[in-house]
């Protein structure tokens, strides 16, 4: 997860338990969210996650890629993945910390950008789309699955209490604004699929308008 240097306080504080949270409570989700990413990933070179938190998505597909940079504003979250990252043994992941706004990476440098739940939480999130593209490969794709907290009653509910954790949604898109704003963007939406959860997810993948 990555927010700013502000917010950053609620991620380093839940790095520990992010994995636990995940598998109890969205596990038939992300198991989805998992094999539509390995459908989008398979066989490219390079891979650039941004938001990795303790690394679940790097994880998954680490064995389908040649490398991958996963990086997150949480320092906790660094750590809680590198160590995961000792007792796996898995060698083509590079974790860093570093800002969404700020990539620390050369252009044109990655085939595959993943950004999971991040823009939703984000107060400028056209900045952080924009450093993606930058270091997107023109024939790359950015993927950017997001749960939608305006979609309907029961997300627009369950938003404004987790805001009370210090869980705030920036942005609560539902699924067709979420996909007309990369449109209004300069990209081309190139998959739309939606997951089932509490809040609707919406797995959006997108390509450089020529």
């Amino acid at each position: 997860m990555e927010v700013s240097n502000k917010g950053v306080w609620i991620w380093d504080k839940f790095a520990k338990h992010y994995s636990g949270f995940i598998t109890r409570t969205l596990a038939d989700a992300y198991a989805e969210l998992y094999r539509q990413i390995k459908l989008d990933v398979e066989g490219v070179d390079s891979v650039l996650e941004v938001a990795t938190g303790p690394g679940l998505i790097a994880f998954e597909i680490s064995d389908l890629v040649n490398h991958i940079d996963a990086v997150d504003l949480s320092a906790q979250m660094i750590e809680v993945a590198k160590e995961v990252q000792r007792q796996k043994g898995m060698q083509n992941i590079n974790f860093a910390c570093c800002d969404a706004y700020n990539l620390p990476f050369a252009d044109g440098k990655f085939d595959r950008v993943i950004a999971s739940n991040l823009l939703h939480l984000l107060k400028e999130p056209n900045i952080a789309l924009m450093e993606m593209k930058r270091v997107l490969k023109d024939d790359g794709k950015i993927i950017l699955p997001t749960f939608c907290h305006g979609e309907n009653f029961k997300s627009r509910f369950i938003s404004f209490f987790m805001s009370f954790s210090g869980f705030k949604a920036e942005n609560k898109w539902s699924v067709a604004e979420y996909e007309q704003h990369f449109s209004a963007q300069g990209f081309r939406v190139i998959k739309l699929k939606v997951i089932k959860s509490k809040i609707p997810l919406a797995y959006l993948v997108l390509e450089k308008n020529s």
